[in-house]
């Protein structure tokens, strides 16, 4: 399974570099979240507190089984959304999309919106005409 987790820059999932993600022997995987995320991951139960810094936004996920891998990646995609919709041309359509894919509840699309840019929460008008 390491390879799988491999946090090399030449390691990527479906444009995700994967090298921003940690893991580490024994199928260890630290992944960064923001603070209001990370503290949701633990109240469902989808995550662990990180074990070096416990009070970050740092988690940890043990991959033990072929079966945790598909956890561990969906965390990883999670984790990278955010970064995404800076950079999307449609963020909120991206946003949207993932959201589906990953099967998200208003509570995690709730904390994840707010990395949308502003501009992409605003409603396009149509042009006023006289």
């Amino acid at each position: 399974m390491a390879k799988y987790l491999d946090s090399s820059p030449s390691f990527w999932w479906q444009g995700i570099p994967l090298r921003k993600r940690r893991s580490h022997t024994g199928g260890i995987v630290d992944i960064p979240f923001p603070r209001s995320l990370r503290d949701a991951l633990l109240k469902e139960g989808l995550a662990e507190e990180h074990r070096w810094v416990p009070n970050s936004g740092w988690i940890t996920f043990h991959v033990r089984r072929d079966e945790d891998l598909k956890h561990a990646l969906w965390l990883m995609r999670l984790s990278y959304l955010r970064y995404r919709l800076k950079t999307a041309t449609d963020p909120r359509k991206l946003f949207e999309e993932e959201s589906e894919e990953l099967h998200l509840g208003p509570p995690f699309k709730s904390l994840l919106e707010r990395f949308l840019p502003s501009d992409a929460n605003q409603l396009v008008a149509e042009p006023l005409t006289t």
